[in-house]
């Protein structure tokens, strides 16, 4: 992996962790709805600071929808950038990782993702455009 992109928060009031984050200096840089992932996530960002993604929906059918319901801030995932996204993918599943979805795309980034699980942890690779 290279270097960590964000780190993903599931969240029940994007509105009011949005105001937090905005009073400690961030700023929002992007926001979508993702149809794949049927969420809505917004990018905040902070020099010198790690960007956080902050993501919330009410659909049930979403992969993120339990663990957002009943969290305000729930830290779930990491993102880390990464050249050729097969050839992560294929290095994370050599270290024990088992995708948890396909490679897909990314309306947030425009560009590939791939969640991968191990023990406990979520990790997101995000194809560098």
């Amino acid at each position: 992996m290279t270097k960590l992109h964000h780190i993903g928060i599931a969240t029940n009031n994007i509105e009011k962790l949005t105001k937090e984050y905005l009073k400690d200096g961030y700023e929002v840089s992007a926001e979508v709805y993702d149809p794949i992932q049927k969420a809505n996530l917004r990018l905040m960002q902070k020099a010198d600071h790690d960007s956080i993604e902050l993501i919330t929906t009410d659909d049930q059918t979403s992969r993120v929808y339990k663990i957002s319901k009943d969290n305000y801030k729930k830290p779930y995932h990491k993102c880390y950038l990464v050249n050729n996204i097969e050839k992560a993918v294929k290095e994370q599943k050599d270290k024990g990782f088992i995708a948890i979805t396909a490679i897909e795309n990314a309306v947030l980034f425009n560009s590939r993702i791939c969640f991968l699980y191990k023990r406990g942890e979520i990790i997101e690779l995000l194809e560098e455009r």
